[in-house]
């Protein structure tokens, strides 16, 4: 497996050969390391899930963070995949998962989709600009309010400065 970063995601990317050749890029879960032995698959024999293997939901124990998530039986994974994010496996019922969400919310998802085991890594991904001309450099020009020009330059412009409010008493 080799990490890569993505400047379309906020998560880290990995690289993953398959057993049979085979490669594909994945979205890493906190605490994967490189050259990690990873299952990816429905059938799953093991009593033993490890962080970022990718099985059903009926294999995954109860109270485990999922992300990942398909919605639909090999529709792909289209829940919780930002950075950070994870959802809990709160109960089985009736061939149904249900998963308790960042927002709170609980999902009912059928036992057939799968999700990856853990958190989606890279939590803390805050750029901090420093400065004006950073911004710049990455294509952002200032904007300036239509109220500080003049009239001639925008029509919320000119005037005598801000009125102030003052309460008059009787």
């Amino acid at each position: 497996m080799n990490i890569s970063y993505d400047p379309i995601r906020t998560s880290k990317i990995g690289l993953v050969i398959y057993e049979n050749g085979l490669s594909s890029y994945i979205l890493l879960q906190k605490g994967v390391k490189v050259d990690t032995l990873l299952y990816s698959g429905s059938f799953f024999n093991s009593e033993q899930v490890k962080k970022g293997d990718s099985i059903l939901l009926k294999y995954m124990p109860l109270f485990s963070v999922v992300s990942n998530i398909e919605n639909k039986p090999y529709k792909g994974g289209s829940l919780c995949r930002a950075a950070g994010v994870g959802s809990v496996l709160i109960g089985k019922k009736k061939g149904k998962g249900i998963l308790k969400l960042n927002s709170g919310w609980q999902l009912e998802i059928p036992l057939t989709c799968i999700a990856s085991l853990g958190v989606i890594s890279n939590k803390w991904n805050n750029n901090i600009i420093g400065k004006a001309g950073k911004s710049r450099w990455l294509g952002f020009k200032p904007k300036v309010r239509g109220v500080a020009m003049n009239p001639c330059d925008h029509p919320h412009g000119g005037g005598n400065g801000k009125k102030v409010k003052t309460c008059s008493s009787i």
